[in-house]
């Protein structure tokens, strides 16, 4: 009588064992699931990294609000969440010495880096589930020239 005892116990040892290996399994997806890839565009002659899966709807340039700046508006659209797309922000951009600028998103409305004399601000939407827009406005300034 305890061979089939000692049979199911080890069934039961590796049923339990393969419970835990899924649990694991799964934790590790959505604790450490990878982002969006990124391409880069270049805005405002500032090369920015955008998440893959976004698409360009429109860009132009801003009128100029001083001499010596150049600004310039991009909006992509594409079906990446917009906690997604924070986090590819908040992980690429102090690796390129970009650094982030409290002060200039909280006047915003979105998140914003500073490198130089380059402001980069990032205003995210979600219009619709499943789909956002992604806004960048570079702002890309000369150095003051010194006379004298």
């Amino acid at each position: 009588m305890t061979r089939p005892n000692q049979f199911l116990r080890r069934y039961r040892i590796f049923g339990l064992l393969l419970v835990a290996l899924f649990l694991l399994i799964s934790a590790g997806y959505f604790l450490f699931r990878v982002g969006p890839q990124e391409r880069k565009v270049t805005v405002a002659g500032v090369v920015v990294p955008v998440p893959d899966g976004m698409k360009k709807v429109s860009d132009g340039t801003v009128p100029p609000q001083t001499r010596g700046v150049d600004q310039e508006k991009v909006a992509f659209k594409g079906k990446v969440s917009p906690t997604m797309i924070a986090r590819f922000y908040h992980s690429l951009m102090p690796a390129n010495d970009w650094q982030p600028d409290e002060v200039l998103g909280a006047k915003s409305g979105g998140y914003a880096f500073t490198r130089g004399n380059q402001q980069l601000i990032i205003n995210i939407a979600e219009p619709q589930p499943d789909t956002s827009i992604l806004t960048i406005v570079v702002n890309s300034s000369e150095p003051p020239t010194l006379i004298g």
